[in-house]
């Protein structure tokens, strides 16, 4: 396979949520190898759902297609370029209220061409989705046609059908986001987020889906929705106010069952919101008054936590930390200041070399 037909499955690959570590290390040695012909976000615009192994009936097709999504690229940069905008923070020293101003607009990244298999194993092009990609340590407002806003998290990838409240209204996240929907009885809105489905008439919720996170999770504010496995969609899981889902992101088992009876193969918990004491917000939307908050949340969790929220790697040398759990939050806090406050809770060193830090147990 040339290195282009690799850098497209790679891609693929990303967006599905299957790619593992040395294929994202492999991904990123492509991309500044190719980063002057095809720009990276222009790359993930396109390529979402895209299948790059195409069988005998249909290769000539999607030959077309590349080749089309190709010369589509280079030859309307200047004319995409004015359409794109992704919020950016500097960093998280003196609170983040001002991103609000910044990157409350419509956003219209690209066109992404989803191709599916169908029941001969072909594949034909589906439909037509706008596509957001938020950067690390960055927010991000959305407001949708009908009304409807979200509210994206740090490193997200989101996409919404082109026409959208015209004949349907569906959404896919990977990452983490707050809707609030307008609500329509005759037109529910469907987000696939990991492998979980959330059917909503209108309402205010967030859903937390980050690809690399073991779990998917969905938090309601106000209103109703329903919450189904796509391993299972038949069983149906209604949210109350103030509740929130856990299900484990890999084979739709939940993380801290509430109730230990298995009735079938996934068990699923809903528990009650947890309330911060000290403004009475609910620690799960946190995030959008620029908190971090954890209770009895691993280390492993945690630092992948940090990773979004300081734009930082964080290496865990030896696997008895990754278990080691952090109650507490961050709002002003620089990492090192961070790093220095959970010292307080648990015995371990660490080390910055630039963006990179690195935890172990200390001697």
């Amino acid at each position: 396979m040339t290195n282009n037909g690799r850098l497209w499955e790679l891609l693929a690959k990303q967006f599905d949520g299957h790619i593992t570590e040395d294929e994202l290390r492999e991904l990123q040695a492509l991309l500044n190898e190719q980063q002057d012909m095809i720009p990276y976000g222009e790359l993930l615009s396109e390529l979402r759902g895209l299948s790059l192994r195409p069988g005998p009936e249909d290769k000539e097709t999607k030959g077309n297609s590349l080749s089309t999504i190709m010369q589509s690229i280079r030859g309307k940069r200047e004319e995409t370029a004015a359409g794109e905008m992704v919020a950016e923070t500097a960093g998280r020293r003196k609170g983040f209220y001002a991103w609000v101003g910044v990157a409350a607009a419509v956003l219209v990244i690209g066109t992404v061409y989803f191709f599916r298999k169908d029941a001969r194993g072909g594949s034909s092009p589906a439909e037509s989705y706008d596509k957001i990609v938020t950067k690390t340590g960055s927010r991000t407002l959305i407001n949708l046609p009908d009304s409807s806003t979200v509210v994206l998290n740090s490193a997200c990838q989101f996409a919404y059908n082109k026409d959208f409240g015209v004949k349907k209204r569906e959404m896919r996240l990977t990452g983490e986001a707050f809707f609030d929907i307008h609500g329509n009885p005759d037109m529910p809105l469907v987000v696939h987020a990991g492998n979980v489905i959330i059917r909503v008439l209108g309402t205010s919720f967030n859903v937390r889906a980050y690809a690399e996170d073991s779990f998917v999770e969905a938090t309601l504010i106000k209103g109703v929705i329903e919450v189904s496995l796509k391993s299972d969609p038949e069983r149906k899981i209604l949210l109350r106010p103030n509740e929130k889902i856990v299900i484990r992101n890999e084979v739709g088992k939940t993380v801290s069952p509430a109730d230990t009876t298995k009735s079938r193969a996934e068990v699923i918990s809903v528990t009650q919101l947890a309330v911060d004491p000290r403004d009475s917000s609910y620690v799960e939307t946190a995030w959008m008054k620029d908190k971090l908050i954890f209770r009895k949340e691993s280390f492993a969790s945690l630092a992948a936590r940090m990773e979004r929220w300081y734009q930082v790697k964080i290496a865990l040398a030896d696997t008895s930390l990754r278990t080691l759990l952090f109650t507490g939050s961050f709002e002003k806090e620089t990492v090192e200041e961070a790093f220095r406050a959970l010292q307080h809770s648990a015995s371990f060193s660490y080390s910055i070399d630039g963006k990179t830090i690195t935890v172990t147990r200390r001697k």
